[in-house]
């Protein structure tokens, strides 16, 4: 079962991608890098252009991960969300901040529901780098504090994979896919997110 989530994941994915990247094309509306304002600059210098896509973006996202390894014998799928501040450092990379939350609850053992329940509240910090004008790679890195009875901090790591599409001037929506470890946590998760500028556009 968890082998066809992934795979349908990464379909879904692959799928998103050629109709964004269609639309992009058709559109001229590019995420990353902005080549309508690239052909102003060479052939008007004398026109100012300021790029809207240059500009810090607070994205909000809803997940649900699927346990995987050893965590996967004792919990079931989880739920959550995080909050993302990301500033682009050029026109193919972004760079984040971002904090969640994410609870899994604990298997039934023996017929007899436990009710425990284990959650990952993540900080870390990472980096978007954008293959084409819609598909990025992405890694983060962090602290996750992990709350099960007590509460203790373990190292956070996470890549992933994953498309954006603009909607807006200045927001874009997106879906990824990543694979998280914390300590004992280790889950796949799929996000859908929203992103909007935090600067008026000029456009």
């Amino acid at each position: 079962m968890k082998n066809n989530f992934f795979k349908t994941v990464l379909a879904v994915i692959i799928l998103l991608s050629f109709v964004s990247s269609s639309k992009a094309q058709l559109s001229g509306n590019y995420p990353y890098p902005d080549r309508d304002n690239q052909r102003i600059q060479k052939y008007r210098p004398d026109i100012e252009v300021v790029d809207k896509k240059l500009k810090p973006q607070l994205g909000i996202d809803i997940l649900a991960g699927i346990p995987f390894s050893d965590f996967a014998d004792g919990y079931t799928t989880g739920f959550g969300g995080n909050l993302t501040l990301e500033k682009p450092v050029s026109k193919e990379i972004l760079a984040g901040l971002s904090i969640g939350y994410i609870g899994f609850k604990q298997k039934e053992l023996s017929g007899v529901n436990l009710g425990d329940r284990v959650a990952l509240i993540p900080l870390s910090i990472g980096a978007k780098f954008f293959i084409s004008p819609n598909f990025f790679a992405g890694f983060n890195a962090g602290a996750g504090l992990v709350v099960n009875g007590d509460a203790k901090t373990t190292l956070l790591y996470s890549p992933s994979i994953g498309l954006v599409t603009p909607i807006q001037k200045k927001n874009n929506l997106g879906i990824s896919f990543k694979v998280e470890r914390a300590g004992d946590i280790s889950y796949g998760g799929l996000h859908i997110s929203y992103s909007f500028g935090l600067v008026k556009s000029n456009g």
